[in-house]
């Protein structure tokens, strides 16, 4: 089961915390949460206008229950067989910290991240018209519905980079 997901974070510089989190499954599925450790008080300018605003209503939960409702969502249909992130370095670092030091990633897990920006290059795809933008960018859930329908739609590109 492949699975689509986008991490609004904070980045000092130092440390990279989740505020909220969005996932679908390629069976249709949706998750998403926000971080109820997540200290808002922090939050820079840019996050105060374009991601916090967007999370009334979204339900809070703790570092626990995130990585248990994310673990039991991820178990459904079987063994995750692909995680895809959309330049998503810092996304998957705060997904797989969510489950602790590398050593404790759920075995049978992918180990990597396929990024859906990469895959456009890779293909010689074209920036524009890339389809589907976020109906509401830094959204969590709507980013990571909008990367699905980005990825779907590179599946039917045909490869424009030549052969090497």
């Amino acid at each position: 089961m492949k699975y689509w997901f986008d991490i609004e974070f904070h980045d000092d510089g130092d440390h990279v915390a989740l505020i909220s989190i969005g996932v679908v499954a390629e069976d249709g599925r949706q998750y998403y949460a926000a971080s109820a450790d997540y200290d808002r008080g922090l939050a820079d300018r840019w996050l105060q206008d374009h991601v916090l605003p967007l999370l009334d209503g979204v339900p809070l939960k703790t570092r626990e229950a995130l990585r248990e409702e994310l673990l039991a969502f991820f178990q459904v249909g079987g063994m995750p067989s692909a995680f895809w992130a959309d330049v998503g370095e810092y996304d998957w670092v705060v997904l797989r910290q969510l489950f602790g030091p590398i050593t404790t990633w759920p075995d049978g897990w992918p180990h990597l991240c396929m990024d859906v920006e990469q895959w456009r290059q890779t293909l010689g795809a074209p920036a524009s018209p890339f389809p589907m933008t976020s109906l509401v960018p830094h959204d969590a859930l709507q980013d990571a519905i909008a990367m699905r329908e980005r990825w779907r739609w590179l599946c039917t590109q045909p490869s424009r980079v030549p052969p090497c």
